[in-house]
């Protein structure tokens, strides 16, 4: 599992593109989180 701190994300449209746009990362498998409010998203690979 990896976090990373994403700073900036101001609605649920940045979550999503967030979420998009680890998704397409090569070796990420899965996106678990992104947290609006705490700006932390986990993630596996």
């Amino acid at each position: 599992m990896i976090r990373l701190k994403v700073e900036g994300m101001t609605c649920q449209h940045c979550v999503k593109a967030v979420r998009e746009a680890l998704s397409s990362v090569p070796g990420v498998d899965q996106v678990a989180e992104v947290d609006l409010e705490s700006g932390e998203e986990d993630s596996a690979s």
